[in-house]
């Protein structure tokens, strides 16, 4: 039965709405321990209140929330079995100490710096891939030349403790896709060449570097040991020089 008095059941404090029925009781907020189980406050005023208190003490509530979380994870580790530092998703082979995690493969992108699979178990998963995918390499190698090319370029300029890294994008916009144009030769080439070797203080750079086929790639490094003096011009008098006539 709907009640209807002159005193309100509720008023809000913040903006004097009055409820004086059940029905206006639905606009306040609900309380189970306040009179008619609602505050005394509405509930567009509750939550404006709400967003100034969370705004005001936005890092206390903050703090209260990582503490909470932190408690309760602690909880949930103290009431958890005990696990074994590493375990074999194969074989199940476990590690309880340190000196056990020898026995397991190494991945240095796990926090506990070992794989899953103990080493016998990766062996064997290793094998049988290799089986599998015998042509894995060459046929990635025939996809992105390219991309060998920059990551050879890379590799061997970390053996020699540079830190210049080529981009492979930069690279395919300075040259263009493959098959590139040997800058000596002019034969199609997939490979690059730096023009200043690495032993010779030559840098990792995109400025230092030229489409180039293997074949006047060996021959470069032949010409700086010998080709100096008998070619002043340059390694590409020596290609010119070198290079087959061509039967017209």
């Amino acid at each position: 039965m709907t009640k209807t008095v002159d005193k309100p059941l509720r008023t809000c404090r913040d903006c004097a709405l009055k409820a004086h029925t059940d029905a206006d009781l639905e606009r306040f907020t609900a309380a189970k321990a306040a009179r008619y189980g609602r505050e005394n406050r509405c509930k567009p005023c509750t939550a404006a209140r709400t967003r100034r208190y969370a705004e005001k003490n936005r890092e206390a509530i903050r703090e209260r929330q990582r503490a909470a979380t932190a408690a309760r994870a602690a909880e949930r580790r103290a009431a958890a079995p005990p696990k074994p530092l590493r375990a074999c998703s194969r074989c199940g082979l476990e590690a309880w100490e340190s000196d056990g995690l020898s026995q397991f493969a190494k991945d240095k992108n796990n926090s506990t710096g070992y794989r899953n699979l103990c080493r016998e178990c990766n062996s064997a998963n290793t094998t049988k891939w290799c089986a599998e995918n015998k042509d894995h390499r060459k046929n990635y190698r025939e996809a992105s030349p390219a991309r060998q090319s920059v990551n050879r370029a890379n590799q061997k300029a970390r053996e020699y403790g540079l830190t210049d890294r080529l981009d492979l994008d930069e690279v395919i916009t300075a040259f263009g896709p493959t098959p590139w144009t040997c800058t000596y030769c002019l034969a199609p080439c997939t490979g690059l060449d730096h023009f200043e070797a690495f032993a010779r203080g030559g840098r990792n750079t995109l400025r230092n570097v030229t489409p180039c086929c293997p074949s006047c790639n060996y021959r470069k490094r032949e010409f700086v040991r010998n080709g100096l003096l008998r070619y002043p011009n340059g390694f590409a008098e020596m290609v010119n020089v070198l290079k087959p006539d061509v039967d017209t």
